[in-house]
């Protein structure tokens, strides 16, 4: 693998893998809405300006509408961005015979349960979000056998100078002293921890996202990405408030949680054997890096 497009490739995701595929010397064609490069910022739809370069070995789409807290009201622009653009640019990159195309889908895409979530769970399509990407990913599969399609359903993603995302927004509520709910398993009194979630440090994620763009052998249609070594709210929280210095506050909500969000990674594991880092490891660096102390 010498070249690849990476649609969206200032997003967080974006960055560290455009930062780390430099370093490995591998060419990156990076577009992006922001820079006008990529999708257009208004409408979502593939840019004037966007243009596969030749020889492209793969294309890597991590675009992301902007917009997706703003439901309904943006439902158009998030389709268009998670769906319609995609599909425009696999036809184009299948057109231009480019190898390999991994789309960037989500874990939540999965109907709610308190079991490790494997690609053939049951899905949920009743909120706009995870219906955006369920789309892409069955239209995406269309292109085979003429494009080798790959929609990664990642879970929980975290790392340094990440905003506005789990982590550090239970570091800032830490900071701020505010407690932190934790939701009930309904079917089990003795869970207390509250929600279990796959995380994966975002290194980690880009060393995946190397192994599956150099794999000979053709990819799955769908493919879980995280770590089956999940973590509870209760455990996370308790180890940012270590590293951080303060006492946590909790409050058990009288709403039970509806369900987990843990990766059955059995099917990655086959094909690429990921190392993920320990939690109480990614979540010193973290808050080190947050607290200015590296």
């Amino acid at each position: 693998m010498k070249r690849v497009t990476v649609v969206g490739a200032q997003g967080y995701v974006g960055r560290a893998f455009c930062h780390a595929a430099r370093a490995q010397g591998i060419e990156v064609f990076a577009v992006s809405s922001r820079d006008g490069t990529g999708l257009d910022p208004v409408t979502g739809l593939v840019g004037d300006r966007f243009a596969l370069p030749t020889d492209t070995d793969a294309v890597l789409y991590l675009a992301q509408s902007p917009h997706y807290r703003e439901l309904p009201r943006h439902a158009a622009h998030l389709m268009t961005v998670n769906c319609v653009s995609a599909v425009e640019i696999a036809r184009r990159a299948a057109e231009a015979g480019v190898r390999r195309f991994l789309y960037a889908s989500t874990g939540s895409v999965y109907a709610p349960a308190f079991t490790p979530l494997a690609e053939t769970a049951p899905l949920q399509e009743t909120a706009w979000y995870p219906l955006s990407k369920i789309l892409a990913e069955k239209a995406l599969a269309l292109f085979r056998p003429a494009l080798d399609v790959c929609a990664l359903r990642i879970f929980g993603i975290y790392g340094p100078d990440q905003q506005d995302k789990l982590v550090p927004n239970l570091i800032a509520r830490l900071r701020a002293g505010q407690p932190v709910t934790l939701q009930a398993n309904p079917s089990d009194p003795l869970d207390r921890g509250g929600l279990r979630i796959s995380l994966c440090h975002v290194d980690d994620v880009c060393r995946v996202l190397f192994s599956l763009l150099k794999i000979q052998t053709n990819l799955p249609d769908v493919l879980n990405l995280g770590d089956a070594d999940a973590i509870d709210m209760r455990t996370l929280v308790t180890l940012l408030a270590k590293r951080l210095g303060v006492i946590p506050d909790f409050l058990e909500s009288t709403a039970p949680r509806t369900g987990d969000l843990v990766c059955d990674a059995q099917r990655l594991h086959v094909l690429v054997r990921p190392q993920f880092r320990p939690m109480a490891q990614g979540i010193e660096e973290v808050v080190d890096r947050h607290e200015g102390r590296v």
